[in-house]
């Protein structure tokens, strides 16, 4: 899903045409050798190589070189920044730019910027704002903005039961003729009891929407709005980007009687805003909120929320809605008292409408409209399950959502009616890194006021396998973990349990974490590799320096499992083996404690080309190989060495086998290797395109190895090699039984431990 932006301007044939500017990656805008005829980010906005990201405000590695700070106030957690332009829309005979006919599309820039939150209200949306900006010297009269996409609800594969539909700009939706309090929103969603590529039940698939929270002004100044909207099949004429007089029909003003909403297919959307003009140097906004829900009510909560967060961004002042029943911990029954009151700024009317939650993964729900500004609704609640998280929401509403109330947490116990306990997990469940003492937050009750007790699990592994942390805790809300007592790393979750009369009800997990406390390491000079030639690399982490015993460790690997390599510590003084099958070789975490230390043990998971210490050793050829893996082949830790002859000193196997002027060797264990020849030219010479696999053995079963392909070189001429030329090829290595490292650990300090 992406912007679009056309317009209808004169070419220099004097002809009217309708040029579309896009960035879609299927179906946009190609030339006939494959150039992009659409948007390009402008230079001097991201930072710079190996950086693939849009600048980020929260990550300093995707900013230009040249910035010292953000260039707009920082309001989100988390906000981007790009320019782009369509100067490279070299379609058609149409020059915005006479001084630079380089320069082609509609003339348009466009300042881009993202924002997103880590809050409850705004978890489930992103604002993006774009303010499009005609850099031209030529006026464009009659301009339409909008979105094209088309989004596989259900995954990838999941493309043939996409159901489409849209709110129009006085809250009616197109599907079912209800009205809501929002406007401008079109959305898809599956086929429901449809399958999908997760195998999730069809209610947890959810629903993806976009809305337009801010457009160009008409004639009379008043928001444009969603002015047109077509849900085209993919593949046809109306679902082509790149056919520009096409999409200047779908996105007139007023279409919306070409709609396949209610096919089961591949459908697209296009959506769009428009008409409006662009003087040379004239800036307007297209604002858009990409959405999902749990269902239509739960993206019109979502949408709700969008607009409030969007009217913070531009600084427009909000009303305040405070609920004063129920209260909390409340316990209610058959019906319970609203009451509120909303006190608006601008002074302007507003009306309220109530929604409610009971935090089981539905959202928010409507409970009533259009009620007065201040004052109470009887709601009867005896169709509500019993529940100790239910609250209350009220938005204020004049023509759109200008505020935002919550009431407290309260009780619905229902007459003669057992229910399970509940707990919401509150801290942690979007940080990204813990470290030091993490004061675990909960909240969980049992409507029937039964005692609750708490369980707490952690997972190192992103579920794969879970721990109990903490059992049997009162229900206090909060418990101090020490992350300092279990390994660094960077897959952790964290989920609860509340146990009430043999009845336990669990959380969902938060967001994985890293755990990444600060310790001290022994230095690399006290950490050596006595035996083995893998590649890698230990820390010694000090994790405890009270622990520590001052004593000489010997490290050792165990790899005669085809599931896995261990290794196991020995304490070098008392004999005692002190760690044993530790599997964490990976940098993403610290292994097991022992004596106040944790190992990291970075090393390879198999064997690979270390291509840039592969190539020619000596000599003066000049072609170049291609070293690649065989299919079914075997890889052992050796380097190897072909050695050029200008005689015959070897004999290929297998495939014809002939003299050949190279010999192979092992240079590892320094033993010779046989090799396969493939001499496709049949000149008797190992030559540009012919190929060579290394025969290894394993178990004394012969296998090919690596493939050698003799390459002509990029540039120059080709010089084959000869008496005297060398071509290494090296590798690198995971740790094997054949390593053995040892260090020297610090001696004990008392009272000292690192936060």
């Amino acid at each position: 899903m992406g912007l679009i932006i056309g317009a209808e301007v004169n070419d220099i044939h004097h002809k009217k045409i309708h040029i579309f500017s896009e960035g879609l990656i299927d179906g946009g805008d190609r030339s006939p050798s494959g150039d992009v005829w659409g948007w390009a980010p402008l230079p001097g906005y991201a930072g710079p190589e190996p950086n693939q990201s849009v600048a980020l405000s929260d990550d300093l590695s995707t900013w230009p070189e040249d910035w010292t700070e953000w260039p707009q106030p920082v309001i989100a957690d988390q906000q981007s920044y790009w320019i782009m332009d369509d100067a490279d829309n070299r379609e058609f005979d149409y020059f915005p730019f006479p001084e630079d006919t380089t320069r082609r599309g509609l003339g348009l820039q466009i300042l881009c910027q993202g924002y997103q939150w880590d809050n409850p209200f705004d978890e489930d949306f992103i604002i993006f704002t774009y303010d499009i900006t005609n850099v031209s010297a030529k006026a464009l009269d009659k301009v339409v903005a909008g979105l094209f996409g088309d989004p596989h609800i259900g995954g990838p594969g999941d493309f043939s039961d996409d159901y489409v539909g849209y709110i129009d700009n006085d809250g009616k939706d197109s599907k079912t003729g209800r009205t809501f309090p929002v406007a401008g929103l079109v959305y898809f969603y599956d086929q429901e009891n449809s399958g999908n590529d997760y195998g999730l039940p069809w209610e947890k698939l959810g629903w993806f929407g976009a809305q337009f929270l801010e457009t160009p002004p008409d004639d009379n100044g008043a928001p444009l709005g969603l002015t047109s909207f077509e849900a085209p099949v993919y593949g046809s004429d109306d679902g082509a980007p790149a056919f520009d007089e096409q999409m200047w029909r779908v996105y007139q003003p007023g279409n919306f009687n070409h709609l396949n909403q209610g096919n089961e297919t591949d459908n697209e959307l296009a959506a769009g805003s428009g008409y409006f003009s662009l003087s040379p140097g004239e800036t307007k906004r297209l604002a858009v909120a990409f959405l999902l829900g749990a269902g239509q009510n739960d993206l019109v909560w979502n949408a709700i929320n969008a607009q409030l967060a969007y009217a913070k961004l531009t600084g427009d002042s909000l009303a305040r809605v405070k609920i004063l029943s129920p209260v909390q911990n409340q316990q209610v029954s058959s019906t319970v008292d609203i009451q509120w009151e909303t006190t608006n700024p601008t002074g302007d009317p507003v009306t309220v409408d109530l929604y409610y939650c009971n935090h089981k993964g539905t959202g928010f729900q409507p409970i009533a409209s259009d009620l007065p500004a201040s004052g109470s609704y009887t709601w009867d609640i005896s169709g509500l399950e019993d529940g100790v998280n239910y609250r209350i929401a009220a938005i204020a509403m004049n023509e759109k959502a200008v505020g935002r109330g919550l009431s407290d947490y309260f009780v619905v116990n229902q007459p003669g009616v057992t229910a399970p306990p509940e707990i919401i997990l509150q801290y942690p469940v979007h940080e990204k890194a813990l470290k030091g003492d993490v004061h675990i937050a909960w909240r969980a009750g049992d409507a029937d006021g039964d005692a609750v007790k708490i369980r707490i699990y952690y997972s190192s592994d992103n579920g794969a396998s879970w721990q109990i942390l903490a059992d049997q805790l009162e229900n206090t809300g909060t418990y101090i973990w020490n992350t300092r007592k279990i390994a660094n790393g960077t897959s952790y979750l964290i989920k609860l349990s509340a146990i009430a009369n043999e009845t336990e009800a669990e959380t969902l997990p938060g967001l994985p974490f890293s755990i990444n406390n600060d310790y001290e390491f022994v230095p690399d000079s006290l950490i050596v590799h006595t035996r083995g030639s893998g590649d890698g690399s230990i820390l010694v982490s000090i994790v405890d320096a009270t622990q520590t015993t001052g004593h000489r460790y010997r490290i050792t690997f165990d790899d005669s499992s085809a599931a896995k390599t261990t290794y196991d510590v020995q304490d070098l003084e008392t004999g005692v083996w002190v760690l044993n099958d530790a599997d964490q070789l990976t940098p993403d975490f610290s292994g097991p404690e022992f004596d106040g230390i944790r190992l990291i043990v970075d090393t390879y998971d198999e064997v690979s080309l270390n291509e840039d210490q592969t190539g020619w050793m000596a000599g003066d050829a000049h072609v170049a190989f291609e070293v690649t893996r065989s299919g079914a082949g075997i890889f052992l830790p050796v380097d190897y060495e072909i050695r050029f002859y200008d005689t015959f000193v070897d004999t290929s196997l297998y495939v014809n086998p002939q003299p050949v002027k190279f010999k192979i060797w092992d240079v590892t264990h320094y033993v010779a290797k046989k090799a396969m020849f493939y001499d496709l030219n049949s000149d008797g010479e190992f030559s540009v395109d012919d190929y060579i696999y290394i025969i290894d053995s394993l178990d004394n079963a012969p296998k090919k190895s690596w493939k050698i392909k003799m390459m002509a070189p990029d540039t120059g001429e080709t010089i084959l090699p000869h008496e005297g030329d060398v071509f290494r090829i090296v590798t690198y290595r995971p740790f094997s039984g054949e390593d053995v490292f040892e260090f020297q650990a610090p001696e004990k300090r008392r009272g000292f431990l690192l936060a």
